[in-house]
């Protein structure tokens, strides 16, 4: 995927016109959105904990 386009899907997620994003875990790096909620590991077997743990902190970082 170009990344002009990957960088679209992006930003409307973290504007709210999109309110589900499906990508792996290179994209999950730039995503810092704070009214995130939920996140689903698929293979979770396959991640280390370490990875696992940056994951989880994606999630839920509005709150206060």
């Amino acid at each position: 995927m170009p990344s002009a386009e990957r960088q679209a899907g992006v930003d409307a997620f973290k504007e709210g016109r999109v309110q589900v994003l499906v990508a792996t875990t290179v994209i999950e790096v730039g995503i810092d959105v704070a009214e995130a909620s939920v996140i689903i590991v698929e293979d979770a077997d396959r991640f280390g904990l370490a990875q696992l743990h940056q994951l989880r902190g994606r999630v839920g970082g509005g709150r206060p």
